[in-house]
Parts: C-alpha cells; structure tokens; sequence
C-alpha cells in the first residue's frame, strides 16, 4: 500500500481558546488519492479508519495512524456520502441509490435502488442496523441492512441535501432548498418541519433538541426543536457554507464552507475561535475524531487532509 504522508504546521488557527495565544493545529497527513472533489467523509466509530468518497466516482478506507489506504472500490458515479457500520467491517456509500461494500473482499453486498433521484447524503441509526439516504427525488428512505427491505419512505418535500442523526438515535433530520425537518425514527412520523434557506449540512447537538444547520447564504444556524426558533445566527463564512460537525463534548462547532475554511465555533454561546485555511478549493466536507482530537477535511482540490489538534 502507498503511504501518502505529509507533515506540515498549520498556518492559522487564531484564537482557539478565547483569551490565549494562538494554539495552532498540527496538518499530520494529506491523503493524495482521489482524482477529483472528495465530496464526503466519515471517521470509524473506533477513530481508526477514514471513508472517504469522490466525484472521481470511488470511495477509499483510509488508516487514520499512518496514512495507508486500505482499500478502494468503483461505486461507477460520484460518492456523495460515506459511513461504516459499527464493527467498520462495512462501508456504506451514496450515489445513485446506496450500496453496502464488504471493506475485507471489496465485494458489493447490497445496492438499495428505490429512490428515483440521486443520492446527496447517507447516514446510519445509532443500532447499525438502519441505513438511511437522502435524495434529489424528494425523500428520505430507511432501510433494514439485515433484510434489505425499505422500512419507511419520508417525504421530505423538495430535494434533500443534507441529514443528521441525533446522539441518542431518537430522531432524524434532513435538510434541502427551503425547508429543515425532523422525523421520529422509531415510527417514522415527520415532527417538526420549519422553513428554511438553502441548507447545506445539519448535526445536533448534545441532546436532540438542539439543531445546527449550515446555509447557502453564507450562515450558520442553531435551532431549538422545542420550539421550533432559531435560538443563534453565527456568521464569519465569506461564501456558503457546505459542512458541520461537532465536537464530542459539544463544546466546539466546526463549519466547512467555499471560502476554503473550516471556522471554529465556541457552544453555547456561538462566538467564533478560529480559522483554519485548510484547501485551495472548497471544503466539501469536515469531520471530527470520536475522540475529538483530530480533524479531517475535503476539499474540492482532491485532497483530504488529517488535522492534529493542539489543544
């Protein structure tokens, strides 16, 4: 296997922790594989491999300690979305419809094809056991991967972007041109639905109630699901942003956006910590390590990159 491997000092990541001096982030590798824009990543749940996917039309499994890649597949159109399942025995992928990859033999265990658009996002149910995707063609679908049956199809009401689990799996979310909703998983019944900008990316906070959201005017915002308000607009993003993800404690907020920065966020209270120049391109997608101390990042400047944080 070749080892892409660079070692290098990120230039600016200001003002981490509000009142101390600059604590910078550490680049520990770029993954140098993909071809074209990596659109989608995804961490193991074990912290130990990185799924990453591409409009160069594959997906890679990537060693997270050295940088190796483990494994590649041809998915035959662009990889919009990457999850593993629980053991990261599999890798789960979006693209025209989803596909279920045995990571060990590289063979195609299953290919859900009931959605009638393309696959834009793909996740899975806290169990493991549900894998769900989202489509240009209006909805969301659950699936049973022990089974393969379709379990529910949620319509969403214009296409979906974007969707997001929350951390105790009660509850989904999924975001598209002009509207955020969110839906029971445990019956599949539609709860909250709220006009919305273009939306981008979602991830919910500590507990389900709590929802972030990144939009196309360049804006990201934070909803109270109680509530159905918008409790937080944090602006800082010169373009639109693509791209969230959390920290585990849910302290920090990371945000991606076409500016080509990831921009640091401290929770409560919304305050902007840091930026961090992470491509010359877009940053299509950004990810922390269930352990929280490292950063991945894509961008459609094909390279994937592994932050250290120094913190």
């Amino acid at each position: 296997m070749t080892k892409y491997l660079t070692t290098a000092l990120a230039l600016g990541l200001s003002a981490w922790i509000s009142g101390k001096p600059d604590a910078p982030a550490e680049l520990k590798l770029t993954l140098n594989g993909h071809t074209n824009s990596v659109l989608s990543l995804a961490f193991s749940r074990d912290g130990k491999h990185l799924a990453t996917g591409s409009q160069d039309n594959a997906a890679k499994v990537w060693e997270v300690a050295s940088g190796d890649e483990e494994a590649s597949f041809d998915v035959k159109y662009s990889v919009t979305g990457v999850a593993f399942s629980p053991d990261a025995r599999l890798l789960f992928t979006g693209s025209w419809g989803g596909q279920v990859w045995e990571i060990d033999s590289g063979i195609r265990q299953r290919h859900f094809e009931s959605h009638t658009g393309f696959v834009t996002c793909i996740g899975t149910a806290k169990d493991g056991k549900r894998l769900i995707t989202g489509s240009l063609d209006g909805s969301a679908k659950v699936f049973d991967l022990e089974s393969g049956q379709e379990i529910w199809s949620l319509e969403h009401g214009g296409q979906v972007n974007c969707l997001a689990v929350s951390r105790d799996g009660k509850r989904l979310a999924t975001g598209g041109d002009t509207r955020i909703k969110t839906w029971d998983l445990s019956s599949g019944k539609e709860t909250e639905s709220f006009e919305a900008e273009l939306v981008n990316g979602l991830v919910f906070g500590t507990d389900s109630d709590t929802l972030f959201s990144a939009h196309g005017d360049k804006i990201v915002r934070q909803w109270d699901l109680k509530t159905g308000k918008v409790t937080g607009a944090l602006k800082g993003h010169t373009d639109k942003v693509l791209s969230l993800a959390i920290s585990p404690d849910g302290k920090t907020l990371l945000s991606g956006g076409a500016d080509h920065t990831v921009r640091f966020w401290k929770l409560p209270a919304g305050e902007e910590a840091g930026v961090l120049n992470a491509h010359d391109g877009t940053v299509n997608a950004v990810s922390l390590s269930p352990d929280g101390k490292l950063i991945a990042t894509a961008g459609s400047d094909k390279l994937v990159k592994l932050w250290r944080l120094m913190h």
